[in-house]
């Protein structure tokens, strides 16, 4: 709901807030169209109507736009289990519509093709790290602790922050239950690690 940038996101949901004179949420369309991503699935819930009806079904984006309504918030893994049915069976990338950022989504893509991992996950430098809960890296570049939750005794680690963006093999589904709430960072993910799915 937005609601530490209230009373901005009271009336107007925060993906449709303008940065520059945009909605955050059509500078992220536009990214994924012009990496060749064609197919989005957008998860709705508070205001869709108005995100719905700004976005529409894509076109003047670039891409082709499918909805999936949340009645109930569902968490990050729980929403994403309630559009599987859009999503299909591949490789899938999520993306936030609120962020703003700017990376090239296909490097991103063929560096979880090269790693052939269950997940990759785009993580930044900050040094406020601690504040939020880091995920730890090795030297390698994988994945071996989330938010406490390690992969055993694997050396030195570096503390990285989740920026949101994360490529997905259809696996992820498999450790949630429609219908159900779950985070994908607190309940998803370190399921997967504990049965030795890699994450890059």
């Amino acid at each position: 709901k937005g609601e530490r940038l209230n009373p901005l996101t009271l009336d107007t949901p925060k993906p449709l807030l303008p940065v520059g004179g945009e909605p955050i949420i059509h500078r992220v369309l536009k990214m994924l169209a012009r990496d060749g991503f064609d197919d989005v699935v957008i998860n709705l819930h508070h205001l869709g109507d108005q995100i719905r009806e700004s976005a529409g079904d894509g076109s003047r984006f670039g891409v082709n736009i499918k909805y999936s309504h949340e009645e109930k918030i569902m968490g990050t893994g729980g929403g994403i289990k309630a559009a599987q049915d859009l999503i299909g069976n591949e490789t899938f990338m999520v993306i936030n519509a609120d962020v703003l950022i700017d990376i090239d989504l296909r490097k991103v893509f063929k560096y979880h093709r090269k790693r052939e991992g269950a997940a990759t996950l785009v993580l930044r430098d900050d040094p406020d790290e601690a504040g939020y809960g880091a995920i730890k890296v090795d030297k390698q570049g994988r994945i071996r602790d989330i938010l406490g939750t390690s992969a055993g005794n694997c050396g030195e680690l570096l503390p990285r922050l989740f920026t949101g963006i994360q490529v997905l093999e259809p696996a992820f589904f498999d450790y949630l239950f429609p219908g159900e709430w779950a985070s994908s960072t607190q309940d998803v993910f370190p399921e997967m690690m504990k049965d030795d799915l890699e994450f890059f």
